[in-house]
């Protein structure tokens, strides 16, 4: 298991991304399948800092990731409010289309086998689950 704490500020983002990137290359995914679930912890900490943290400094956002020989997990944990998902607007319906807002939970939804939300005592978690086989081969700097 890998944790990584950032400050709720959006420079951070980059780390978090490069983080995953190096974490994950082990993992027998297509360079699109890596792709998408590098984009989903994207959208995952973006929302966390944004909506979650509300950028604010004195908050942080918490990353774990748990890698398994068939699959890895990335925890998103943020120290917001937290939110209902079933409450936020379908994108895909006509009346949001055009809204420039919105995307991050159904990519997310999409790009990952498995997805969890759940409000905890130090805020809202998400933990994103993608299947995959490990290849040692393939990591990065081996």
């Amino acid at each position: 298991m890998v944790e990584l704490v950032i400050p709720s500020q959006l420079s951070f983002l980059t780390l978090a991304e490069e983080v995953a990137r190096a974490l994950i290359s082990g993992y027998a995914l297509s360079e699109e399948d890596r792709d998408f679930a590098l984009l989903a912890v994207h959208e995952a900490v973006a929302n966390a800092i944004v909506h979650g943290n509300r950028q604010d400094p004195r908050r942080v956002v918490s990353l774990r990731f748990i890698l398994e020989p068939h699959g890895f997990y990335v925890e998103v944990q943020d120290q917001g409010n937290g939110f209902e998902p079933e409450a936020v607007p379908d994108p895909t319906k006509p009346e949001n289309l055009l809204s420039p807002h919105g995307r991050g939970l159904l990519f997310i939804r999409t790009l990952m086998t498995e997805v969890e939300f759940a409000r905890t005592p130090e805020g809202m978690r998400v933990r994103m689950y993608k299947a995959a086989p490990y290849r040692p081969e393939r990591a990065e700097g081996t």
